[in-house]
C-alpha cells in the first residue's frame, strides 16, 4: 500500500496572506484535473498553526498562498480536530504539477 504522502504534489513551507497579514505555515497539497468542467482543482491542509487559529477562529477566508514553486489564490477554512486548516483553489496551483503517467 502506498504511503499517503506519495500522493502529495507538494509538502513544505508556504506563506498565507489574509487581510494583509502574513502567516508562515507548513502545508501538504495535491491536485487533480476535472475533465467535466475542464478545471484543475487543488487542495490540502496546513500543519497545526496556532497563530492562524487565533486570527481565523474557525471561519473561512480568502487568501494568497505562496510557496517556493508558485503563488495562487486560495480559500482557507474547515478547521479539523487537530488544528489543521483546509486549503483549496482552482486553476494554476502554487506548486509544480507532476506529469501524469496514467
Amino acid at each position: 500500500m502506498a504511503d499517503s504522502h506519495e500522493r502529495s504534489d507538494y509538502i513544505g513551507p508556504g506563506r498565507l496572506t489574509i487581510d494583509g497579514c502574513d502567516f508562515d505555515v507548513e502545508i501538504e497539497l495535491r491536485g487533480v484535473f476535472q475533465p467535466i468542467d475542464g478545471l484543475y482543482r487543488w487542495y490540502g491542509r496546513t500543519r497545526p498553526a496556532p497563530q492562524l487559529c487565533e486570527v481565523l477562529r474557525g471561519r473561512r477566508a480568502k487568501a494568497r498562498l505562496k510557496t517556493p514553486e508558485g503563488e495562487s489564490v486560495a480559500t482557507v477554512g474547515d478547521l479539523d480536530f487537530w488544528g489543521r486548516y483546509r486549503l483549496e483553489g482552482t486553476g494554476r496551483p502554487p506548486f509544480h504539477r507532476r506529469a501524469s503517467v496514467e
